[in-house]
């Protein structure tokens, strides 16, 4: 066992592009999270670089040829219902952060789908839910890159507290998604191209 880094302040999602690890950093409780970091190490160790800092809650993270995408679960002030989709570029480490999407729901797990290169086209990821409903409220999403102006599409909800996200194309050329329901203890999909939910 290697260990690439040690001292951190309650490090979430993780990925890598077999040249880098990413992660994200929820921060610290004393800070009211909102002193989360987005970083990477080379698959070898060494140096700790911080793509991002100041995050509110950050946990999931995902990672293309330029950019990488962190969801924010949002701060204990606010009781997590202003998480966030955000993105930064890989080249510019500490650079500017774009905020793609806000007033989420704890987002969770997130994945991207990628265009015809090398960049994500598409970004999915679940929300947990907020504590005032029980967390009966949470959603799976999806939002189109490179459009400007472009808003979530909602896939599912009413979900009871889905965190895990994977997805895959099955056989008959559709895009199918598959999350957890943490609190409502299920399984689920939907059919992310038919916009179909089983």
């Amino acid at each position: 066992v290697i260990t690439l880094a040690s001292g951190r302040n309650a490090p979430a999602g993780i990925t890598t592009d077999g040249v880098k690890v990413y992660w994200a950093e929820w921060g610290t409780a004393a800070n009211g999270y909102k002193d989360g970091a987005v970083l990477s190490v080379p698959v070898g160790g060494t140096t700790i670089v911080t793509l991002a800092a100041g995050q509110s809650g950050p946990g999931h993270v995902a990672v293309d040829s330029t950019n990488i995408y962190w969801t924010n679960q949002g701060s204990a002030a606010n009781s997590f219902t202003d998480g966030s989709l955000a993105t930064t570029l890989l080249a510019t480490p500490g650079g500017t952060v774009t905020t793609l999407v806000s007033g989420l729901l704890q987002p969770q797990t997130l994945v991207g789908a990628a265009g015809t290169g090398t960049t994500f086209a598409t970004l999915y990821w679940t929300n947990y839910g907020s504590t005032a409903n029980a967390f009966g409220d949470g959603s799976v999403e999806s939002l189109v890159l490179g459009t400007p102006g472009a808003v979530p599409t909602v896939l599912a909800t009413n979900q009871a507290g889905a965190i895990g996200l994977t997805g895959g194309t099955l056989s008959n050329g559709d895009l199918y998604l598959f999350w957890t329901d943490f609190v409502g203890n299920s399984i689920q999909a939907v059919d992310a191209t038919a916009k179909q939910t089983f």
